[in-house]
């Protein structure tokens, strides 16, 4: 069987995806499903790098390039999709994904797509009369031709399901790689770096840096109680290169100087596990978010999350590794005066259970074995 995949960027700056495709196509192929990837990338920048599991066409954007428009494209996507047996399209609003339903309706092929939230309400209230006016261009025909949604969560589910829209709608979330987390991470690497963490306890915000992902609010937070909790320190990890993150930085240099916050910019491959290794707590209070990767990845490395009820992470309450709360100042500073209060050997029990949890259900083989499942289920 073979799938096109189709999303706009994969680019650092785009967020979890640039991530978590690369893992889940690899894993596609292993399931029987031969993948071909199109995408679109910043012409100034070289293609991103890919282990050789899949194959991925990447092209240089043109003008306008917020649209993400890029030449060749569209034709190369014909090519591709006449010999695929299904198209999947990631995300919604930008030229590649109105390439991407335009061409499985002309070819009949079936569309799959996976809105990566851009349904919920929260991004649906960005900008709203611009989406307004390109659902009515291109985006509910090819929503309506749809043979199935990929949501990452049941709220997700929730929000395909109140927009009415015809095809199956299914579940499949993000995964991991258990191989990975086998063994804990050395967090060395990191301390040599920022040396004002060592012999500190660390709450590890990992994220990219946008306003709905609450860093604002974590700080005000964290302000508040910073002089109680003298050993642990807040770890900022995500692209300090925009005007969000030189805001953020910008309000809490006291902070910085202090020793209290540490910004350490984005960090990748063994910097970014010596992050999960160095932490005892992680903290993620989004206004939005239709999974949360970062969370996940946190759990698999054991460590507690603290999660805000804007994410799809209600079970971290009931299966007791974690605090799901309300996205705001005080009921984040009511979790993290519990968690920061709580003995070590508490944290290590919760951040236990969250591991096993997270490595039990959320293997990519599994995960890709499902998507794989359901392209056929849809070609028959």
């Amino acid at each position: 069987m073979r799938a096109v995949h189709v999303i706009a960027g994969l680019d650092a700056q785009d967020g979890g995806p640039s991530f978590t495709l690369p893992e889940l196509w690899n894993h596609l192929g292993a399931a029987g499903v031969e993948v071909r990837a199109l995408t679109t990338r910043d012409s100034r920048r070289p293609p991103p790098e890919t282990n050789g599991g899949f194959h991925l066409q990447t092209f240089p954007r043109g003008f306008p390039a917020p649209l993400r428009r890029a030449a060749g494209f569209a034709a190369a996507l014909r090519a591709e999709g006449g010999a695929a047996d299904v198209i999947h399209n990631h995300g919604c609003w930008l030229a590649p994904n109105w390439a991407a339903g335009g061409i499985a309706r002309r070819l009949n092929k079936p569309l799959v797509i996976s809105p990566l939230g851009h349904l919920d309400a929260w991004s649906l209230a960005r900008h709203p009369w611009r989406k307004r006016v390109l659902r009515a261009l291109a985006e509910e025909r090819n929503w309506r031709a749809a043979k199935a949604w990929i949501a990452k969560s049941e709220s997700e589910a929730a929000a395909i399901r109140a927009r009415r829209l015809p095809g199956l709608v299914r579940v499949i979330p993000n995964g991991v790689d258990p191989a990975h987390y086998a063994t804990p991470f050395d967090a060395a690497p990191l301390l040599e770096r920022h040396p004002a963490l060592r012999d500190r306890r660390v709450l590890l915000f990992l994220s990219r840096l946008h306003p709905k992902k609450g860093l604002a609010i974590l700080l005000a937070a964290w302000r508040s109680l910073a002089a109680r909790f003298p050993d642990w320190t807040l770890l900022v990890v995500g692209d300090l290169d925009s005007e969000y993150a030189r805001e953020m930085m910008s309000g809490a240099r006291d902070l910085t100087a202090a020793r209290r916050v540490v910004f350490a910019g984005k960090l990748e491959g063994r910097m970014k596990d010596a992050a999960f290794g160095a932490a005892r707590l992680f903290i993620l209070p989004s206004v939005s978010e239709n999974f949360g990767q970062a969370v996940l990845e946190a759990l698999a490395s054991g460590l507690p999350c603290i999660v805000s009820r804007a994410c799809p992470w209600g079970e971290i309450e009931t299966r007791e590794c974690g605090w799901w709360v309300l996205p705001e100042a005080t009921a984040l500073r009511r979790a993290l005066e519990g968690a920061m209060s709580a003995p070590p050997k508490s944290l290590a029990a919760m951040g236990a259970r969250g591991r096993a949890w997270a490595l039990s259900e959320f293997g990519w083989p599994g995960i890709a074995r499902r998507l794989a499942d359901l392209y056929r289920e849809i070609c028959a």
